[in-house]
């Protein structure tokens, strides 16, 4: 047997889950019977923290207080996402860390099957039949060697007396020194992670938002968490590997309310800002939860709209038929609240229109980045279908090998309930001189031409402006 194979004699009584290495393993202890326990069961850290990114968490808790010898080992319960090169220890000056050693749950019976080669095993031939004692010898297909030669059996009929099996990944310690063990241990691990949710209802007519900030919590990993501490980080963790992508049966999720979870207290780690919320929480495996961030607040927005095109710098019809603008909730927030510090962080904004009769809808959502406190942000909302815009080349004339004449026409309507605010890009994506422009267009960053205008509900504007575009 390998000596992976007789790390994963340590272990605990299985629990049924619907994961399919669980369901193996499941299967694997419904098989052994009168079984040895080769080591203590793992065992799990206590005061436990998670501070969660967006991609992972550090989880930080105490180990158990146990009397130690030299040579002592200690089985620690961890998620199957780890990472061995993360772990660390902090103890008492009289013990030391020897060793530390990453024991995962076998994935499939394959893998199983190669961790018990060697392993005593009996086969069972039914009642009537005793049972032929041998050692495993092969996985595939599965062979035993015994008293009476070798046998060929299922997986099905045997039994492993001497193996413990467990669904539960560990961490074994190897420890050195004596006296009464006092300390941490700290790791990383993919799978536990958190995104902020924002609830904006916005209110048209009085041109506000109300913004309810919502952590959502996942734990996709196979391990529970009882009573943690969580720390929430804005901010992208630099890490010298980015992580691997995560398994499809990590992404299972049930929605668990937690009402009773309380706000946050916000703090500035120079490099992230973090929300430590003020209750401890449950996060079961394969468990995702939504918690309050921190107070609701207020700011002022509104809806605008904003079409950027490109400029081609050849001969082309533009195609006459309207095209839909885009619209965004634009969001500013006030400097003078009392979360004035906290940054809006990462994650899903969701926007709610609230009617005169205080009913709201579900207008739209959006991925949004990190924005620093105070600062402005914009909500995509989808095409505004009542906001069109045509475009059409007036003029084109090419001026030798290295020039070109492009005059357009833009034509916008607004055949909307509500006078509307749009921004107009017209990119060139070269070095060019505006000849010519109607008032409300002007020279802008980044090689373009740009106007903000403001559209009456059933209103049509019409623009023109020519440009020389140099190669």
């Amino acid at each position: 047997m390998s000596e992976m194979g007789r790390n994963m004699a340590l272990g605990q009584p299985v629990k049924v889950s619907g994961l399919p290495w669980v369901r193996l393993v499941t299967l694997m202890g419904a098989l052994i019977v009168g079984f040895q326990a080769k080591a203590a069961p793992p065992q799990a850290l206590s005061n436990v923290a998670l501070t969660l990114f967006d991609q992972e968490a550090w989880v930080e808790g105490t180990l158990p207080e146990i009397a130690v010898s030299e040579g002592t080992t200690l089985a620690i319960g961890i998620p199957e996402t780890t990472r061995l090169a993360s772990v660390r220890a902090q103890l008492n000056p009289e013990i030391t860390a020897q060793r530390f050693e990453l024991n995962r749950v076998p994935s499939s019976k394959a893998a199983f099957l190669e961790m018990a080669l060697g392993e005593p095993v009996r086969i069972r031939r039914g009642p009537d039949r005793a049972a032929l004692e041998g050692v495993l010898v092969a996985g595939s297909p599965v062979m035993v060697q015994t008293a009476a030669g070798l046998q060929n059996a299922s997986l099905e009929n045997l039994v492993f007396p001497t193996l413990m099996l467990t669904d539960q990944s560990f961490i074994r310690v190897t420890l050195s020194g004596s006296g009464a063990l006092v300390g941490q241990l700290q790791y990383a691990a993919e799978g536990l992670n958190w995104k902020a949710v924002y609830e904006l209802s916005y209110f048209p007519e009085d041109r506000r938002v109300f913004i309810e900030p919502w952590a959502h919590i996942s734990n996709g990993t196979n391990q529970n968490f009882q009573n943690a501490e969580l720390i929430l980080n804005a901010g992208t963790l630099n890490r010298s590997n980015p992580p691997p992508p995560m398994r499809p049966e990590f992404s299972r999720m049930s929605l668990a309310a937690a009402e009773d979870a309380g706000l946050s207290e916000l703090q500035s780690t120079g490099l992230y800002h973090q929300w430590r919320l003020s209750q401890r929480a449950d996060l079961p495996s394969q468990t995702d939860i939504k918690l309050p961030l921190q107070m609701p607040f207020e700011a002022e927005a509104e809806v605008v709209y904003r079409m950027r095109s490109q400029v081609q710098s050849y001969r082309a019809d533009v195609d006459a038929r309207a095209v839909t603008v885009p619209g965004f909730l634009r969001v500013t927030p006030k400097l003078a609240q009392e979360e004035r510090n906290a940054p809006i962080a990462a994650g899903i904004a969701r926007v709610f229109n609230v009617g005169d009769d205080s009913r709201a809808f579900f207008q739209g959502e959006d991925t949004i980045g990190t924005v620093p406190h105070g600062e402005p942000f914009e909500v995509a909302l989808g095409q505004a279908f009542d906001i069109r815009l045509h475009r059409k080349v007036t003029s084109f004339r090419v001026l030798g090998n290295r020039a070109r004449e492009i005059g357009l026409e833009l034509q916008l309507e607004n055949t909307g309930e509500s006078d509307a605010k749009v921004s107009l890009i017209e990119a060139i994506g070269g070095d060019f001189t505006l000849m010519n422009a109607s008032p409300e267009l002007k020279l802008g960053p980044n090689q373009s031409v740009n106007g903000d205008l403001l559209i009456a509900r059933g209103d049509t504007i019409n623009l023109a402006y020519k440009i020389r575009l140099n190669f």
